[in-house]
This record gives structure tokens, C-alpha cells and sequence, in this order.
């Protein structure tokens, strides 16, 4: 397990030896807008509740590498993730059993 929640400063994450990690929260990272796990490959749970700018772009790798084992994902807020609808979602992670995705769309 990993847990980073609420570090609003961080904006970078480059995971190259954890294989193993099942179950990460970015939680709050508000800045954090590079995300790099090519070794990721049992994610369990990601939650990823407020990162807002996150883009698609970074996230993509992560749950593909991920999407035999992905049960839970959190988007919920993750504005730069808007582009991906929730069938976008659920076909990259066809195992998802909780995913929430609300919140993505800018007020502002």
C-alpha cells in the first residue's frame, strides 16, 4: 500500500520497482500532473479523489498495466481525466467493480 494522500505539493510520481503495490491513494494531490508506474501491475485500488490536474495521458498507462487486477478506481474530481467517459474507463479496466468518476467536468 501507498499512501499519498493530500502531499498538494506533489507533481511528479515515477514508480519503477513496485511490481507489487495492490492499493495507492493520490488523494488531494492537487498538483500532480506526471504519473509514471510502467512496473504497476497488480493495482488493486486506485484512488485518485481530487487530483486535478491529472491528465488522460498520464493515467492511461497506469490502468492498462493494471487492468486484469483493477477492482476500484476514484476519478471523482480528477478534472484533466474529463476526456475519458465511463465506458472508456470500464473498457481499459473491464474488471472494475467500484468506479467513481463523478465531479471531472470544470465549474469555472
Amino acid at each position: 500500500e501507498l499512501n499519498t494522500t493530500g502531499w498538494r505539493a506533489l507533481v511528479e510520481v515515477y514508480l519503477c520497482r513496485c511490481a507489487k503495490l495492490r492499493d495507492w491513494s493520490l488523494a488531494q494531490c492537487k498538483s500532480l500532473h506526471v504519473l509514471c508506474g510502467p512496473a504497476v501491475s497488480h493495482l488493486v485500488s486506485l484512488n485518485a479523489f481530487g487530483c486535478r490536474r491529472l491528465p488522460s495521458e498520464a493515467l492511461l498507462p497506469l490502468l492498462r498495466s493494471s487492468a486484469p487486477t483493477l477492482r476500484r478506481l476514484d476519478l471523482n474530481g480528477a478534472l484533466g481525466t474529463a476526456a475519458l467517459t465511463e465506458a472508456d474507463l470500464r473498457r481499459a479496466c473491464p474488471n472494475l467493480e467500484a468506479l467513481d468518476c463523478r465531479g471531472r467536468e470544470s465549474k469555472y
